[in-house]
Parts: structure tokens; sequence; C-alpha cells
């Protein structure tokens, strides 16, 4: 309503049309559901295509629960056709209950081997992880010298066929004690040794133990990009104090030209000799930015 601030006989016009309702952007949205795969207790990421909907969460084919029947895949469904009527950004909570009569919430897998918690209903684990022993499961603590092969995140997606290659030599490892070399191996390669005693070549006893695993990490390499880094780093810092003198020396020949222009347009001495000076310390910084190139 106006504010009238005088007496009188004002008309005000009202339209009684309803207000039309202002459009809003429908392209981004978030689907709450179950999927085959994908993570539960990480921040979701922006979904783009149908296509990175499944390399997260998984296929469109139907969901299995702890009944005995399927139930379709709505959240594919729905991911479907929001890409199709044209949506563009999408934000997926997964919706996850382990297995059990009373389950306990959702927690990640110990990274552990020993505290990996193997308990079953039927064939499935009740965390959802698909799981796979290289070796038998010895239990307790003996399970570090064991290999566990665990997805990532629960679902049925989770269990793919993973393929090893395993190479057999007595030249794997060599060296001196606390200084082990490679023969053929690559980062993160799992090594299994079987015979620290044969052949000559061997680690001598007491480098590593006999019967276990050991992933293999190139300290070396490490140290030397390590250095390379800090190398670069260091050019880096002196490129950038040489930028920076030059642009000073640029910065004071262009201000003693300016003054000496205007020495010579009013004729004072005094404007000249400031010219002078200023342009001296612009030749100051010119040297010194080529002291700090070298």
């Amino acid at each position: 309503m106006p504010e009238y601030l005088a007496p009188g006989v004002y008309v005000e016009e009202t339209s009684f049309r309803s207000k039309s309702i202002e459009g809003v952007s429908t392209t981004t949205t978030g689907f709450v559901g179950p999927c085959r795969y994908g993570p539960i207790d990480l921040q979701p990421d922006i979904i783009t295509s149908l296509t990175e909907f499944e390399r997260v969460y998984g296929d469109r084919h139907d969901l299995t629960f702890s009944g005995p029947s399927e139930q379709p895949n709505f959240l594919w469904q729905g991911v479907r056709a929001f890409f199709e009527e044209g949506g563009k950004r999408l934000y997926i909570a997964r919706v996850f209950r382990k297995l059990g009569e009373e389950p306990d919430p959702y927690l990640r897998p110990s990274a552990k081997l020993k505290d990996d918690k193997l308990d079953q209903t039927g064939d499935d684990y009740d965390d959802g992880h698909a799981r796979a022993w290289l070796t038998d499961d010895p239990g307790g603590g003996s399970r570090d010298s064991s290999i566990l092969i665990r997805a990532r995140f629960p679902g049925a997606l989770g269990n793919w066929r993973v393929t090893f290659t395993v190479v057999l030599g007595q030249n794997m490892l060599s060296g001196d004690k606390g200084k082990l070399g490679s023969g053929a191996l690559r980062e993160r390669d799992t090594v299994w040794i079987g015979d620290v005693t044969s052949p000559l070549s061997s680690p001598p006893a007491g480098t590593v133990g006999t019967g276990n695993f050991y992933v293999a990490q190139y300290d070396a390499d490490k140290e030397k990009i390590q250095r390379k880094a800090e190398q670069l780093e260091k050019d880096a810092q002196n490129h950038l104090r040489t930028h920076q003198a030059l642009a000073a020396s640029v910065t004071m020949f262009q201000i003693a030209i300016a003054v000496g222009a205007i020495a010579v347009l009013i004729r004072r001495p005094a404007f000249w000799l400031g010219s002078l000076v200023v342009g001296a310390i612009g030749i100051v910084f010119f040297v010194q930015s080529f002291l700090l190139g070298g």
C-alpha cells in the first residue's frame, strides 16, 4: 500500500489477476535411493551423464535385498529419465542397509586385515563388501601375512573379476642389508619371498622374513623426485625475484622519462636532476635482476 502524507481523495488501481510464478531452473537436482554400487559415507559428487552414473553407482539391473524377490532399479530409471528430459547436473545420495536382523550403522571396513569383520548372512557378507582371499584365511593377527581382495564399496557390482600376473624368479630382490634392489618390480607390486638363503643374490638374513608378502615402494625414486621438486621450487622463487626486480626497473625508467619530459617543458633543472636519480635507481634494479638470474 502506498503511504499518503496529506489528506485528500486518491485513486488507486489494484490488479486482481493472479501473480505469475517465476520459473526456476530444473537442470540441477538430487536423488536418494538404493543402487548396485557406489559410495555411502562420502560427500556426493556431481553426476553429468547416465554413463558417469553407471560408472560410479552401477548399472540398470534389478536390486536384490534380503527378501527372495528382486526389485526394479528405480534410481537408475529416474537418472535415465532425468538426463533424457534435459537434466544437466545430478547429486546422488545412496541408501544402504547392512544385512542381519539388527544391523549396526554402516562403517567402512578397517584397513587392517586383522580387524576385518567377516560376518556373513548366507553367502553374502553383512557389510556388503565383496571379498576374496588369495590364500586361506588364517584368522587373527596372522592375516597380516595374507592377501585379501575387497571391493571399495558395498553392492553386488563389487563382484568383479580380478586378474593377477604372477612372476616367479630367483632374482626379484637383491642387494645388501637395508638396501634392497629390484630386478623386475614395479611400484606397488606385491612380492612373496619363500627363501632368503638361495641363490647368493638373495637378501641377507634379517633383512626380510620368509613366507611373507611385501609391497614394492621405491624410496630412492621418491627421494629423487622430492629433490627435483625442491630444486624446481627454488628455481621458481629465483624467477619470481628476477621478475620483480625487472618490473621495478621498468617502472623507474618510465618515471624517469616522464619527469625528464616535464623538466624539458618547464625548464627546471631540479626536475632534470630528479629524473637522473630515478633513472639511476632503475639501473640498480636492472643490474640486480641479472645477478638474481645468474
